[in-house]
């Protein structure tokens, strides 16, 4: 398969091997006891460790085994000789035999099923996710009915958090909202400075695209940061287009306006992020291959920010608050409809105020009112 490389196992099913056919039931009528015998066979060409013992400040262990020259063939185990009940010495050849097989040298256990494990890597430029779904074609198709596979190590791992990515991102990109619609009391505006972050993320793929790379978590991490650089740039350029419009500027005056304003801080923000990030790019030695992936994202994420973001951040700006505007409108003129009965009282006398002092005439308020009477007085006089 292209997008594999490397692939390999170390099971092996034809190593050759000596099987010991032991004849059980011939051998208990022997008088000979399963345990004693296997504790015998073990010793004679495994070794046995019997104790320790201390001399010149050393510990050395004891252990018995057989000589070499006894243990190197099969006719040498089938002369071993096992003592039965009555002390006899029973030679092996008397109920067993050796047969030539072959096998696995070492036999594996996952979650107690025999198992034989795989390595491999993806090919380059293909993600770690495209080449787990390629194992898992693979074992699809050639494994027979009755086998199965598991990921093991950082493969497990990733499959256990396949797709948290996505929710990572999303939850980032739903705070930011929430908070800029917080900020603007507006739920439509937001959604201005929320449409440049697809730019900052086309850099992105763009510069992973490039060199070659693949999407990895380190690549994902970085698009989390481009998250918060590139809304921090449109939420500037669309604050101070905010304050434009108040002072009396349409959305597409103020736009132009705070584009023009904004335009060398932002670029020279970005680009200065963007220049720090250049090290990781040729990072070397230990880790270096995460510093590049990051590196990566996050510069090119960067200078798509500081060049499309003062492009377009102006224009999301002027159709979602002429959006806003109609929006807010439609609002009010239905909340009119709704109350027709709350409308505003008919001209008319007021109801006189109860008798007292004469601070106390003009009722609620009165103090307030009469201080802006008096003022008004000194002021036509010429006095203030």
């Amino acid at each position: 398969d292209p997008r594999l490389e490397h692939v390999m196992s170390l099971y092996s099913a034809s190593t050759p091997k000596l099987y010991l056919n032991v004849n059980r039931t011939q051998a208990m009528t022997e008088g000979i006891a399963l345990p004693q015998l296997f504790t015998a066979i073990q010793t004679a060409f495994g070794g046995q460790y019997i104790n320790t013992f201390s001399k010149y400040n050393q510990n050395y262990q004891v252990r018995v085994q057989a000589a070499e020259r006894y243990r190197s063939t099969a006719d040498n185990l089938l002369s071993l000789r096992v003592p039965n009940g009555k002390g006899e010495e029973v030679p092996l050849a008397g109920f067993a035999s050796v047969q030539q097989v072959s096998g696995p040298s070492i036999v594996t256990r996952y979650n107690l099923y025999s198992s034989a494990s795989m390595q491999g890597s993806a090919a380059p430029g293909v993600s770690t996710g495209a080449g787990m779904e390629a194992m898992e074609e693979i074992a699809g198709r050639v494994l027979p009915q009755g086998f199965g596979y598991e990921w093991t190590g950082m493969s497990f791992q990733e499959e256990k958090s396949h797709g948290q990515a996505a929710i990572a991102v999303g939850l980032a990109i739903l705070l930011v909202y929430l908070i800029l619609a917080a900020l603007y009391a507006n739920w439509i505006l937001p959604l201005g400075v929320l449409l440049v972050i697809p730019l900052a993320l086309f850099g992105t793929v763009a510069a992973i695209m490039l060199r070659g790379m693949d999407n990895n978590i380190y690549v994902q991490i970085g698009m989390l940061l481009l998250i918060a650089m590139s809304s921090k740039n449109a939420l500037i350029l669309v604050l101070y287009a905010r304050r434009y419009g108040e002072q009396g500027m349409t959305a597409m005056q103020a736009a132009h306006k705070a584009a023009s304003v904004r335009f060398r801080p932002i670029l020279m923000s970005s680009l200065a992020y963007a220049v720090g990030a250049l090290p990781m790019l040729w990072a070397t030695g230990a880790g270096a291959i995460n510093q590049q992936y990051l590196g990566t994202a996050v510069f090119g994420g960067m200078v798509a920010t500081a060049l499309l973001t003062v492009l377009y951040a102006p224009f999301f700006y002027t159709v979602f608050m002429g959006l806003s505007s109609k929006l807010g409108g439609k609002r009010n003129m239905s909340s009119k409809n709704g109350h027709p009965n709350r409308s505003k009282p008919e001209a008319g006398p007021h109801p006189k105020a109860p008798p007292g002092p004469r601070q106390g005439c003009f009722g609620r308020g009165s103090a307030l009112d009469l201080r802006r009477v008096s003022f008004d007085r000194e002021a036509a006089n010429g006095t203030a």
